[in-house]
């Protein structure tokens, strides 16, 4: 178990790392950063009654309100019926940090955990498509079927949102009692710059343009209906649509409301395109 230190510390120590403090990083290696990979600070910490956590930090040269961006995209997909980990949003010393619930992790054992990566046997920097995610599902899951519609949603979610940063590594599968299952799920944030290709294809389209269009491709390989996508894709639309109801509980700024805002209303709207023409 890493050593457990206060959230304050840690966001001082964060803050350190980004000014090449070797002691800050020291620090925050003890607090087991070092195992949690991605692009942001992080650290484990632990919860009342003993549950571990994840603490994610922002940076002091963040441009925008990343966390508080994947807090509110981790809200509107709970609205959207996306399986996800418990998640807090707090203020420590008037800086963000999300805290999430390990998934992964129960209370004096841990879970077996597989990244889609691992499942669908390709590695960092070869290209991939949620087609490879659908045939490890197809492979592994107990459940295959529910899988693979839940995994379709948190596709034509992260659309939505223009969640790009969908590497195999922010999917995986969990261990059940009869096999393995789609894991809750993780790192889902707004894009504000429609010109970036999502790094998992859909059906082979990395471009925002045709992104909606794709899903549709996607559905019957998902063991959807026509009908059935279409009625995901509309409470995605429902979900989303109230995103600005969030911004001001989130403590995000009016500017970066308008800047990230018009690109979920731009794939929102391509998403309507979508799932209102005739059958």
């Amino acid at each position: 178990m890493p050593k457990m230190l206060s959230l304050s510390e840690l966001q001082r120590a964060a803050d350190d790392v980004a000014e090449g403090s070797d002691v800050a990083i020291k620090r925050l290696l003890e607090a087991g950063t070092g195992w949690l990979g991605g692009a942001r600070p992080k650290a484990s910490v632990s919860g009342d009654g003993g549950s571990l956590m994840i603490a994610k930090f922002s940076r002091s040269t963040d441009e925008r309100n990343v966390i508080g961006w994947e807090a509110l995209a981790l809200e509107l997909a709970k609205r959207a019926k996306i399986s996800l980990p418990r998640t807090h949003l707090l203020s420590v010393e008037g800086r963000p940090v999300l805290v999430l619930y390990r998934f992964d992790r129960l209370i004096g054992h841990r879970v077996g955990y597989i990244s889609a990566m691992t499942a669908s046997g390709l590695r960092d920097g070869e290209p991939a498509d949620y087609l490879d995610i659908v045939e490890a599902v197809e492979d592994v899951s107990r459940q295959w079927r529910i899988d693979c519609a839940a995994l379709f949603r948190r596709v034509a979610f992260s659309v939505a949102i223009h969640n790009t940063d969908d590497h195999l590594r922010n999917h995986g599968f969990l261990r059940a009692e009869a096999g393995w299952e789609l894991s809750p799920a993780f790192d889902i944030n707004p894009e504000p710059d429609l010109a970036v290709r999502r790094q998992t294809a859909i059906n082979g389209v990395t471009d925002a343009d045709y992104e909606a269009e794709a899903l549709l491709d996607l559905a019957p390989l998902c063991h959807l209906s026509v009908a059935a996508a279409r009625d995901i894709l509309g409470e995605i639309v429902e979900a989303v649509v109230h995103w600005r109801d969030l911004v001001f509980a989130m403590s995000i700024a009016s500017a970066e409301k308008e800047s990230v805002g018009s690109v979920i209303d731009i794939q929102l709207g391509r998403i309507r395109d979508v799932f209102r023409r005739p059958l």
